[in-house]
């Protein structure tokens, strides 16, 4: 309903990325957090059962919502190439827009932190949406290779993709600044098409 309070773990979890985006990760600390959630401290251990548990979720949850927007960018489109390009723009731009989240998904950006069991498979999980796009594509002969090597080429394709996003975090980059779009629209199209081509290690194209 309009003007309904929002409910306190959302809020801690809006907190704890605003603190991690300000102070980074040194600077995430329960009473922090419950601080800016307008909240004592017994609520983080509530909710999350402490400063772990907390980072957990940032990652679980942000996993959720990147597969939510990858699935609604790649929606409706049935060639396998554009899929996964229209996969990794998403992917990019998620990642630009949520980049405090993005950097505790995939970095050791808070000192101490080890993820959970839960978290490290909803990680797994995010890239085995990407592979099974990978394979579709492969089967239907729109890019270049062998199902075989659908590991290698989902690999090549989502570290190409991340290493762009590292980057562009690194100069700054906003999710529509052009030209670095097109760059990396262009990088993208390379490694999609081209990893198959040129085959795996060991293989008859290698």
């Amino acid at each position: 309903m309009p003007g309904e309070p929002e409910p306190l773990r959302d809020r801690l979890l809006e907190a704890a990325i605003r603190i991690l985006g300000d102070k980074g990760g040194a600077g995430l600390t329960i009473r922090a957090v419950a601080t800016a959630a307008e909240c004592s401290t017994m609520g983080v251990y509530t909710h999350f059962s402490g400063k772990p548990g907390l980072l957990d979720a940032i990652i679980e949850e942000g996993f959720q919502d990147f597969d939510r927007c990858v699935s609604q960018a790649i929606d409706g489109i049935e060639d396998g190439r554009e899929r996964l390009l229209a996969g990794a723009v998403e992917y990019r731009e998620w990642a630009l827009v949520h980049s405090t989240q993005y950097q505790v998904m995939f970095t050791p950006s808070v000192p101490g932190y080890e993820r959970n069991d839960a978290a490290l498979e909803r990680g797994a999980a995010s890239f085995s949406l990407h592979r099974a796009r990978v394979v579709r594509a492969l089967e239907r002969g729109d890019i270049p290779g062998s199902v075989e090597d659908a590991d290698l080429i989902a690999t090549h394709i989502w570290t190409t993709c991340h290493g762009h996003v590292m980057l562009a975090l690194l100069r700054g980059t906003a999710a529509h600044a052009e030209p670095e779009r097109h760059e990396f629209r262009t990088s993208m199209r390379w490694a999609i098409d081209g990893v198959g081509a040129v085959g795996a290690p060991g293989s008859s194209g290698a």
